[in-house]
């Protein structure tokens, strides 16, 4: 399966989704217009990987900005993880926040409630 990877922009994160180690990174800021279009292509590369997926997932949120639609798309993807952790598969969230952003930080757990996913809190 093909790495999944996306240059940063001024508007859109970067991401590198490695199959062969389980790890998928989303780092930067997200505010683009249309946000659906971008993460669907994450997405479609989910639902491929969690066919075969490697032995443990850890996927590396490190969002220094993103607006409302992104925060969708993110449960969206966290929704997919969900489901592989439910069909016995090891996934971890790694989330990261600026230490100033107490925001990033509750959004964080608020997801990691909701989800039931394995989260760890990266201070920046």
């Amino acid at each position: 399966m093909e790495t999944l990877t996306i240059e940063q922009t001024e508007l859109s994160p970067k991401v590198l989704f490695n199959a062969e180690t389980g790890k998928l990174l989303i780092q930067g800021k997200s505010f683009m217009e249309n946000t659906i279009a971008f993460y669907s292509t994450l997405e479609s590369w989910l639902d491929d990987y969690m066919k075969a997926p490697y032995e443990k997932t850890v996927l590396q949120i490190y969002l220094s900005y993103y607006n409302s639609s992104t925060f969708r798309e993110i449960l969206s993807i966290l929704m997919k993880l969900s489901q592989l952790q439910n069909q016995g598969n090891n996934v971890l969230i790694e989330w990261a926040y600026d230490k100033k952003d107490t925001l990033a930080l509750k959004k964080g757990k608020e997801l990691a409630m909701l989800m039931k996913l394995s989260f760890e809190y990266i201070e920046k």
